[in-house]
């Protein structure tokens, strides 16, 4: 292929999500991979770009004003300037290949007029969440409660939202469904996400499950253990210093996001429930965005849960931080802490730990308990459990051997040449030769 699109629903030079920094990453990866190819790069934006046009960021990236009016089924507005603004854009310019990734503020009206001006191009829709599947923010969680929802139909939906008629719910699907059927294949970075999506509805056959791409990634293997976690004791070794008063001052690193699915409460909470004497063994540091984009009742619930522990000097706050801060601030950490209570995908801040060695702790469900292997890169945390969180928090700050352990076990990543090489491969093979895994 000479011409690759890559379409994204975000510039991660404008918003922190791991979906932007994946799609930023598969672009890079196919201009380090493909370097005599033109690889370009469109990004919806929601400021500065008036909406539906599109303009130029820089060489070869572009920016598409956000213009989706309807949140429900990603329907666009401003369909007169967005359809005379992609015609445009395609006027010199007919790629072979278009990957998107995620199809959130791009809108279903973009996508179908793309498709209509390529009609030969091959279309390929990276998956990052479930919006699609899930009206309540993609999140599978029951509206108005913390109880993750493991299918979607008309009637669980109905119950969720019970001010729409059963059949919205159906009209939404196949609203979705139509869009679907515009694409050729599909990429999932987790099995997680892929079974969800097949269950749903779409075809297997269609899919392959490819890790993102890690712009700081070198490549090292390292030996899996081997060893069963399941019923293993994963402290054993550690057993005498964690019973002892001696201990191992320790930092666990959150990072990412703060919205009330992340389970940021969870973590204080259980801070909370550590004895002040055990405030010596350990610090948390927490460097998330967007807390000021949440309800205020949210924002008054951590600030109340956080106030007293960074008196007690058991709390850092290190607020957001840029892409070139991140290697500095998790060298400063010995463990990665993720108490989701949502399912998540394939949260891109785990490959980012095993670039930098650490251990993730991590809730045992969806894409985190996939991507962490339980006693081999991490420890696996009964999601929402406060007194189990407390727990955890309290051996782990003492335990060397485990630690030490776990830092072995981790495997690096793929990096974005990798990436852009194992989705050509994909994007080149038939429905025969596709491996799902």
């Amino acid at each position: 292929m000479r011409t690759i699109l890559v379409v994204s629903h975000a510039h991660p030079d404008f918003s922190k999500g791991g979906g932007e920094v994946a799609a930023y990453n598969a672009y890079n990866g196919f201009r380090e991979a493909y370097p005599d190819c033109d690889v370009r790069f469109l990004a919806a934006v929601n400021s500065g770009v008036l909406p539906g046009k599109i303009v130029q960021y820089r060489e070869n990236e572009y920016l598409l004003g956000g213009c989706v009016e309807d949140p429900r089924l990603l329907r666009n507005g401003h369909t007169q300037v967005l359809a005379a603004s992609i015609k445009d854009f395609f006027n010199n310019y007919e790629p072979e290949l278009v990957n998107f990734h995620h199809y959130f503020n791009i809108g279903t009206d973009a996508i179908i007029h793309m498709r209509r001006i390529l009609p030969k191009a091959q279309f390929v829709m990276t998956l990052h969440e479930f919006l699609a599947i899930c009206m309540n923010d993609g999140q599978m969680i029951k509206r108005g409660s913390t109880s993750l929802c493991k299918e979607a139909n008309e009637f669980l939906c109905g119950k969720c939202f019970p001010e729409h008629e059963l059949s919205f719910f159906a009209k939404r699907k196949n609203t979705f469904m139509s869009i679907f059927a515009l694409f050729d294949k599909f990429i999932s970075p987790s099995d997680f996400l892929r079974d969800r999506y097949v269950a749903w509805g779409l075809p297997l056959e269609k899919f392959a499950v490819i890790e993102n791409g890690q712009a700081d990634a070198k490549h090292a293997l390292v030996a899996d253990s081997g060893v069963e976690t399941s019923t293993v004791d994963i402290f054993a070794d550690d057993r005498e210093d964690i019973d002892a008063s001696s201990h191992f001052p320790a930092t666990f690193g959150y990072f990412g996001q703060i919205n009330p699915y992340k389970g940021l409460d969870i973590l204080l909470m259980a801070l909370q429930q550590l004895v002040r004497d055990e405030y010596t063994d350990l610090v948390v540091e927490i460097n998330g965005a967007n807390i000021e984009t949440q309800t205020g009742e949210f924002r008054d619930r951590i600030k109340k849960l956080a106030d007293p522990l960074l008196e007690a000097g058991v709390l850092r706050w290190n607020g957001p931080y840029e892409r070139t801060e991140l290697e500095v601030r998790m060298r400063r950490a010995d463990w990665l802490v993720i108490p989701s209570i949502w399912w998540e995908n394939s949260p891109m801040i785990i490959q980012e730990a095993y670039i930098h060695k650490l251990p993730v702790i991590a809730s045992s469900i969806g894409g985190m308990a996939e991507k962490v292997k339980h006693g081999v890169t991490g420890i696996h945390v009964t999601p929402g459990a406060v007194t189990e969180w407390a727990d955890i928090l309290r051996k782990a700050s003492k335990a060397k051997n485990l630690h030490h352990r776990l830092k072995s076990g981790i495997e690096l990543p793929p990096d974005c040449k990798q990436m852009a090489l194992d989705y050509m491969a994909f994007c080149n093979s038939t429905p025969e030769t596709v491996s799902t895994n």
